[in-house]
Formats: structure tokens, C-alpha cells, sequence
């Protein structure tokens, strides 16, 4: 037996008694992934208790697998008990204290839960003078909810905890890996015993509901919208969670103080994000003559800036929802309380940005618009250099890997690749401990996942959700919309966000991802119609010295996929024409061509502006 260099989980609790939520959920889990790695190889441990978990280096150790000790602990008011009843009362389950012969891997859930409920409530579920007493109360009583006790636990944790701790065995979890999701939120919960609590998604005989009753807001008004421009609402349809009865519609606007608006002028990907427990949104806007984040409280009626972040685009929250995670103007990866104060710098000179999703490993995962990268992971605690998680494959079509969003294990990350032609996009999974992807939906993009067990996406304007099952990464259903007329920007980012909990938050409005125009621009800053059908543009490179030579745009468009466009100014015969490749010397991304002889002062540019700056002679 290795030397576990360490502490004990019972040493953490006489020194601390209550752990922080994040740090109990997190030990929770890992020590359900070990038992549910004994269980499918015939373990069961049965003396589960935090004497038993092991503290190495932060990480929990299972300890004593199928070892009962024949003696109490000398004045320990924590005793393991010889004779029928193998465990410890104050974690031994029911089934355990009356003698049953046949005890599976269901006593050792049990025990996680009653191990996870001291973890933070700061007491076992029953607390007796003596082991006696205890087992009395264990065949009695139920324990006492433990949001009355801590009301920073939340619901979907006291749900899995409490399902955990079912008298009956065939009324907890079947597996230890199925209380691990639902503890982490990836998994919803079902009761059986009695009304479904709220927040509760349980369906007739505790099965699953059909996907109309888990979300509500499906074919019908969204139940919370926000109106933050004059012009598109920021809707955000509340809760996933579906009740017995179908909660009231709910519907409020709020518009932001004259001079302020929401965007933040960059077409990769969204301006706005939610805290996992969608209790908190931020996103880029406009206010004062300045770019910068605004953090709004649902609940709230106004929202506030946030000091420092000025030309910050591409929001996204840390999972606890204590931190924001933002790009700068620089294209430097930046985070900042979510309350305010400074600004910390993870990753110097990341590039322009197209995503970001903070993991539950305290890593960040992005992409940027350099097609040589897909993704990338960097730790929050900055100082090293991005690790390459995905590299597109121009063979199979792929023109870059954007948009992640980590599932909540950290197991996978899902991710849209952006492919030339038909099509246009697909919505992928990747495995990070094998690396393997998957393809999920095609002509999807920009996925998120809900704890109802459902990925939402954005297609053609609409986002759709469909049946999704995070631990073998498939869709298992249909899909059906769930809002239409979603702005979409004119580089294809979706303007939405998705919690953990079920709120989303879209902005409602035209679509204008393929309406940008092209104009000339002279120095006097007449404009001269170019003769190309709106389409979306991205970005442009101009010929800097030559009279009639072409100057050459990259399109996105869902309707006709990708491609590449030269545009000839000449006074006799403008012309445009499509190019499946781009021409040597030149890029698109904002680089020009390759000079020539004799310059025509102009500029061309595209309306409404897209990410690429204009090149002039």
C-alpha cells in the first residue's frame, strides 16, 4: 500500500466543519467516480466516512475498501460497530443498521451522502448521544433539508444529496456515477417519494419529461425577457425547471440610460454571458463615449460597469461566478472580480478572440480567429503558454474550431467547426482525456448545455434544443426550437447565453449576418456603391498600389457557405467575382495584397461594419 502523504477529510472537518460548496461538490464527485469504478469491478466498501477519505494534495483518496474496524474509536462519539451491522451509524444506511444480508453498491451512496451533507452542513444527517440513538433516528426520521440550515447550497445539490439518502435503496441513485452528475449539476434530479420539490425535473412515475414539459418556454413566450436596446430585446426565458403545473409567463423589459447600449462592434461571438446559476448576466456595451463590461443582477434594476474594462469584449464567468473572464482591447485574456476591483492578466497577446468557456479544473478554453489554432487551453493562474487542444484540417474542409463551452465534469468541451461550403458549420464534442471529437449536429453552431439534459444551439436565426447525454456525448432525440429572430451578428456569433440552471438570454432582433454591403471610400469620405449582393463579409485585403486591382473579401454566409471574393474597381467596368482560393500574395483577415506599381487614393469598406479594419491606399 502506497504512503499517502496528507490529511484526512475528518481532520479538514474538526479543523474547518464546513467546507465551501465548490470544494464539498468537488470532493463529492471524485470520491463517486471511485466508487463507482469499485462497484462495476464488485466492490462494495461499506464503512464509507470521512476517516476513510484521504487528502492528498487536494485530491480525495478512498481509503479501507470492504473493511469494517471491530472496535469504537476510545470516548469517539463516531464508532464502527462488530456484528450484524457492519458501518458506522452516523453513515451506516439503513438497510445496513437492521442486518440485511444483501447489501450493494446503493449503502455505499448512501454513505457518500451523508458524507457530502456533513461536508456542508457541518454535522451528519443524524446526530444522537449514542450509536443507539442514532440508528434509532436513521429508521425514523428524515433528515433536515440543508438549504434550511445553508442557504448558499444549491438546490440541485441539496436534490442529489437528499435523493442520496432515501430510506428505501431503490429510491437512490442506481450508480454512484449517476449521484456524481447529478451533485455537479450534469445530471437532473427525480423523486420519487414524494411531490417533486422546486426545481425538481420529474415526470409521471419520476421518468424524464417530455421535452415541451422540460422547457416550457418551447413553442410558447419566453418566461423573463430584457429589453436592453432600442431596437432588439434581450430576452431571458427563465428555468428549464419544469414544476407539476407549467409556472406563469413572466415578462419585463428594462432599457438602458440614454447613451448606453449593448454590443461591442465585434462580429466573432457574443456580447453578452450568464453566471452558472443565472442569477447574474454581463455583457459588452456601449456607455460614457467607451467600450466596457456591464454586470447586471436579474433581480436588479439597473446594470453597472465595471472599472477597467475598457474595449473589453467577450464576457464569459468563472463556474462559481466570482470572476469574469474577458479579452481586451490588446487581445489580452484578462479576469476581474465579478463585484469589481483589478484586473488580473492570464495570457498576454492571446489574439482576437471567437469564445471562451472556464472549466471546472480552473482552466480557460478559447479560440481565436488564427485558423492555424482551433482551440486552446490556458490555466487561470497565467504565466504559461496555451496548450493546443484542436488544429482544423483544411484537407477535410475545416476552416477553424470556435465557440467552446466545457461541459460542467471538464470531461469534454463542445465547440462549432466552422467547414467551407454547404453547410457552414457543425456542432462538435471533444474528449479531453482521449482527445477523440464527435460530430453532433450539422449546420449548428455555437452550442450550450443545460443540467435538463438538453444542448442548445443556434441555427438560421433560431436556437434549437435537442436531448443530450453528457456522459456518452450524444444528442438522443429530436430537436425543436426554442426562440426564433436571435440576433445573429454578421461573423456568425449568435447573440445568446445559456446557465447551468436553465435561464437563457438572447437578443431578439434582425438578422444581420448576411446583409453587410460593400462601398468604396474616398478620402473625403464619399461612398461609391460596390456591385457585390449583401452577403457576410468579414474581412478584406486591398491591393495598396495598383490602379483596377482587386481587393479581396472572405465571406460567411449560411446560405452559401464560404468563400472568397475579388472586387475590381476600375472607372470603365467594376466587376466581382468568386474565388475558391485566395490569390499569392494576399490573406483575408486584414492583410493586403502584394504591392504593385501606382496607388488611386480610396478605401474600401463594407456596411454595417465587420470585424476586419479597412485598408486604404
Amino acid at each position: 500500500m502506497p504512503y499517502v502523504e496528507g490529511e484526512s477529510l475528518r481532520d479538514r472537518l474538526e479543523r474547518e466543519r464546513q467546507l465551501p460548496v465548490e470544494e464539498a461538490v468537488r470532493i463529492a464527485a471524485a470520491v463517486a467516480s471511485a466508487l463507482d469504478y469499485a462497484h462495476r469491478h464488485g466492490v462494495i466498501h461499506r464503512d464509507l466516512k470521512p476517516e476513510n477519505i484521504l487528502l492528498h494534495e487536494g485530491q480525495p483518496l478512498v481509503a479501507d475498501f470492504g473493511i469494517a474496524l471491530a472496535v469504537s474509536a476510545a470516548g469517539g462519539a463516531r464508532i464502527t460497530q462488530t456484528g450484524l451491522s457492519l458501518g458506522t451509524p452516523q453513515y451506516m444506511s439503513p438497510e445496513q443498521a437492521t442486518g440485511d444480508r444483501v447489501i450493494d453498491q446503493r449503502a455505499d451512496i448512501y454513505a457518500l451522502g451523508a458524507v457530502t451533507y456533513e461536508m456542508l452542513v457541518g454535522d451528519p444527517p443524524h446526530v444522537a448521544s449514542t450509536a443507539q440513538a442514532v440508528i434509532a433516528k436513521l429508521l425514523t426520521e428524515t433528515p433536515r433539508g440543508m438549504r434550511a440550515q445553508r442557504p448558499s447550497v444549491p438546490e440541485q445539490v441539496e436534490l442529489a444529496v437528499m435523493k442520496a439518502l432515501e430510506r428505501l435503496p431503490a429510491d437512490r441513485f442506481a450508480t454512484a456515477g449517476e449521484f456524481g452528475e447529478a451533485v455537479t449539476g450534469v445530471r437532473p434530479v427525480t423523486v420519487s417519494h414524494a411531490t417533486p420539490r422546486e426545481g425538481v425535473i420529474a415526470g409521471k412515475d419520476g421518468a424524464r419529461p417530455r421535452l415541451r414539459e422540460a422547457l416550457p418556454w418551447i413553442g410558447g413566450t419566453a418566461a423573463l425577457s430584457i429589453a436592453l436596446t432600442a431596437l432588439a430585446a434581450l430576452a431571458v426565458a427563465a428555468a428549464l425547471w419544469p414544476r407539476p403545473a407549467p409556472p406563469p409567463v413572466i415578462r419585463l423589459t428594462a432599457t438602458p440610460p440614454a447613451g448606453e447600449a449593448v454590443g461591442s462592434g465585434f462580429t466573432g461571438d457574443p456580447d453578452l454571458a450568464l453566471s452558472l446559476d443565472g442569477r447574474r448576466m454581463v455583457y459588452a456595451g456601449q456607455g460614457g463615449g467607451t467600450q466596457h463590461l456591464f454586470v447586471r443582477a436579474l433581480d436588479a434594476l439597473a446594470a453597472t460597469p465595471l472599472a477597467g474594462t475598457e474595449g473589453a469584449r467577450t464576457p464569459f464567468f468563472s463556474p462559481d461566478g466570482n470572476w469574469i473572464g474577458f479579452f481586451d482591447a490588446n487581445g489580452s485574456l484578462r479576469k476581474i472580480p465579478a463585484t469589481g476591483g483589478p484586473t488580473v492578466t492570464v495570457l498576454s497577446n492571446a489574439g482576437v478572440a471567437r469564445g471562451a468557456s472556464w472549466g471546472p479544473d480552473d482552466a480557460i478554453i478559447f479560440s481565436t480567429v488564427d485558423p492555424t489554432t482551433g482551440l486552446l487551453r490556458v490555466a487561470t493562474s497565467g504565466g504559461g503558454e496555451p496548450e493546443v487542444l484542436t488544429r482544423p484540417d483544411p484537407a477535410a474542409g475545416e476552416v477553424d474550431h470556435v465557440l467552446p463551452e466545457v461541459l460542467p465534469d471538464g470531461r469534454a468541451v463542445l465547440f462549432t467547426v466552422v467547414v467551407s461550403g454547404a453547410g457552414d458549420t457543425r456542432v462538435e464534442t471533444l474528449d479531453l482525456e482521449s482527445g477523440h471529437r464527435k460530430v453532433l449536429v450539422q449546420g449548428g453552431r455555437q452550442p450550450r448545455y443545460a443540467a435538463s439534459g438538453h444542448l442548445v444551439y443556434a441555427a438560421q436565426g433560431t436556437l434549437w434544443a435537442i436531448p443530450f447525454d453528457p456522459r456518452r456525448l450524444e444528442v438522443t432525440g429530436e430537436a425543436v426550437p426554442v426562440a426564433q429572430d436571435v440576433v445573429t451578428k454578421v461573423g456568425d456569433a449568435a447573440n445568446y447565453a445559456l446557465s447551468a440552471t436553465g435561464v437563457l438570454a438572447y437578443q431578439s432582433g434582425a438578422d444581420v449576418s448576411a446583409q453587410a454591403t460593400l462601398v468604396w471610400v474616398d478620402r473625403q469620405g464619399s461612398e461609391e456603391p460596390i456591385p457585390a449582393p449583401p452577403r457576410a463579409y468579414t474581412y478584406h485585403a486591398s491591393h495598396p498600389t495598383a490602379v483596377g486591382s482587386p481587393s479581396t473579401y472572405g465571406t460567411r454566409s449560411r446560405t452559401s457557405g464560404s468563400g472568397t471574393w475579388l472586387v475590381r474597381r476600375s472607372p470603365a467596368s467594376p466587376s466581382i467575382r468568386r474565388r475558391s482560393s485566395i490569390p499569392s500574395g494576399a490573406r483575408t483577415g486584414g492583410a493586403s495584397c502584394s504591392p504593385g506599381p501606382v496607388a488611386e487614393p480610396g478605401t474600401s469598406t463594407n456596411r454595417p461594419r465587420t470585424g476586419g479594419a479597412t485598408s486604404s491606399a
